[in-house]
């Protein structure tokens, strides 16, 4: 959300002082009601421009006052009133207060874990070698032995598993246990023989 501040629809109306600030824009159908809702690591504060009396549309036919801020745009947007506004009233409430910078995130409760699809994905253990980066074809070592040169390919041994889970075609339950696995597993494609690299614990490619 710092993004919408920094370099999306609220660009023009970041905070003084270069303060760490996110929000978001919000304009209903027909220009009717427009929002900014942005925060500090102080403060909260959401704007809201619109009729209390009714859904009247925020045009320049509607309300002419708004003419020169609306332009060429249909209508009144999150992005204009409700921005400068929000500016404005940031910039005061924090004049004379430290910048700080938002808290990092803390680290996630549960494990990481990667959705595949069973039956197009299958997923493999590497027991052995290191799986090259994607779109990269798996790199050679060369040794070299008093006057005689051997080129070793980087062979990778993986242990292919069974799918904990699978999903019917018929299933439309959205609440269906999804399959999952642990991070670090290698995945190819079903349907397609491994790479040359590649190599199962019983030897066949």
């Amino acid at each position: 959300m710092r993004g919408v501040i920094e370099r999306g629809t609220a660009r023009r109306t970041p905070l003084e002082d270069d303060r760490p600030a996110a929000g978001k824009t919000g304009t209903q159908d027909n220009n009717t009601n427009a929002w900014f809702v942005g925060f500090t690591p102080q403060y909260v504060t959401a704007v809201w421009v619109g009729d209390p009396k009714g859904y009247t549309k925020m045009t320049k036919r509607n309300v002419p006052e708004f003419a020169s801020v609306i332009g060429n745009r249909g209508g009144v947007q999150g992005a204009m009133f409700p921005a400068a506004i929000w500016k404005s009233y940031m910039d005061e409430v924090h004049r004379g207060l430290e910048v700080l910078e938002f808290a990092a995130p803390p680290a996630p409760v549960r494990s990481p874990l990667r959705l595949y699809l069973p039956g197009v994905e299958c997923p493999a253990r590497v027991v052995s070698g290191t799986i090259p980066a994607p779109k990269q074809d798996a790199k050679t070592t060369t040794t070299t032995v008093v006057g005689a040169e051997t080129t070793i390919a980087n062979t990778v041994v993986v242990s292919v598993l069974s799918p904990d889970t699978t999903i019917s075609p018929t299933d439309l339950n959205p609440f269906s246990p999804v399959p999952t696995t642990e991070p670090g597993l290698y995945f190819y494609e079903c349907a397609k023989p491994l790479p040359n690299y590649v190599q199962t614990t019983t030897g066949a490619p």
